[in-house]
């Protein structure tokens, strides 16, 4: 039996909008429980964010002033943690693993 659930752009650009407070919070504490290398909450929720905003009509995200800034936060953290700065292919193995 399969599914399809459909969401409107008002869910959508909600979701946007929940993703890119949650990722501030994670930039205002630092990452202090280590959520990206345990199950790469950072790159994840960052990836959701670009993946949504095609969806909903947005202007191309890596134009915004905010997003160069977001992604080097991302890198910054990851690198401060002992990952590279991109996710790797068994990082992702091991985060659906958990």
């Amino acid at each position: 039996m399969s599914t399809t659930t459909q969401l409107s752009l008002r869910h959508l650009s909600a979701i946007f909008d929940s993703i890119t407070r949650d990722i501030e919070r994670f930039f205002e504490t630092d990452d202090i429980n280590q959520l990206e290398r345990r199950f790469g909450a950072l790159t994840l929720l960052h990836e959701s964010q670009v993946e949504i905003s095609k969806h909903i009509g947005m202007f191309a995200i890596e134009r915004a002033t905010w997003y160069p800034g977001q992604v080097q936060r991302i890198k910054e953290i990851r690198v401060s943690q002992g990952l590279p700065p991109e996710a790797t292919e068994e990082e992702r193995k091991e985060w659906t693993t958990v």
